[in-house]
Parts: C-alpha cells; structure tokens; sequence
C-alpha cells in the first residue's frame, strides 16, 4: 500500500513541473502597464500630437505605446492608421496598415502602407510605396522622404502621376 501511495505521489510532482521551453516562453511574455480602451494620450508636451485610439497599450520600461486604430491631431496635420507604434522617447510614430497624413495647410495628402512620422521634425519617411495628392495632382512611388517644415519631397523611385507645386 505504501509503494502504491510513493508512485502516486511521484508520477503527480513528475507530471507538474514545466518543461525549460515553456518557462523561457513565459519569460519573454511582456504585459502593458496601462491599456486605454477608446483613449487620448498626448505626446511631445503641448505643441506635441494628440493620439486617440481605440486600444492604447503603454510599455514603460521599453518605452513605446501601441496603438489599434490610431488617429492623430498636431497643429495643421492629422492622420490614421489601423496600428502604430511609438517611441516614448523620441515620439516618433510607425504607423502601418493605411497609414494617411494630412497636411492641411499646404492641402497635402499622404498615404502610404507603412509610414514613420516625426512630428517633433515634421519628417514622414516610407521605404515602401507611397502616394502623395493635391489639387495640383498625384504622384506615386517607393522610398519617400518628406520634410514638412521645407515643403520639400523626395522619391527614391517615382512610378506614377505629376504635381506641381
């Protein structure tokens, strides 16, 4: 009856314990500090962006928030994306999946699928396809910089379109 009782015991501490796997897999998983649903969260001080989202996760120890179904306000520009992510430091935003910048004061669209704002600089960059509009026109292409303050824009390819500044 004893032997019975130490296998039990046993095979029940055996069959508990983890594996060195799936303790290293709990050690990688990094929960938010703070999850706004349907938030504001405003960065680089008063004159900085205001972001509104419908989930914004806050990650404090590697400084960066997420954002799902992002929208933003900053001066004369605003812009949306379905998901982004942001550099507490630098304030810095990659924005991904339809990502459009508006620049109301020059008339200025800008759509691109990944798109990194500076709004502190007032730089947009993308290395993959984007596509800027105005009355004055439209054009396409891959590798664009922009630098808002000098109304200045660049291609590395130009695919498509005119406009005339």
């Amino acid at each position: 009856m004893r032997a019975l009782i130490l296998i039990l015991i046993s095979s029940l501490l055996f069959s508990c314990t983890f594996s060195d796997g799936e303790e290293r897999e709990r050690e990688k998983l990094i929960l938010p500090d703070l999850v706004l649903e349907n938030g504001e969260y405003r960065i680089g001080g008063d004159d900085g962006a205001l972001i509104r989202g419908r989930s914004i996760a806050l990650y404090s120890k590697e400084k960066r928030a997420e954002v799902d179904n992002l929208f933003f306000n900053q001066g004369n520009l605003s812009g949306s994306c379905s998901r982004a992510s942001i550099n507490l430091e630098s304030n810095i935003l990659t924005m991904e999946g339809d990502a459009v910048i508006e620049n109301r004061k020059d008339g200025l669209m800008i759509q691109g699928d990944i798109v990194i704002f500076d709004g502190e600089n007032a730089i947009i960059e993308s290395d993959g396809r984007v596509s800027v509009s105005s009355e004055a026109g439209r054009v396409e292409g891959e590798g664009f910089y922009g630098d808002l303050n000098r109304s200045s824009f660049s291609f590395r390819i130009v695919e498509d379109g005119v406009l005339y500044l």
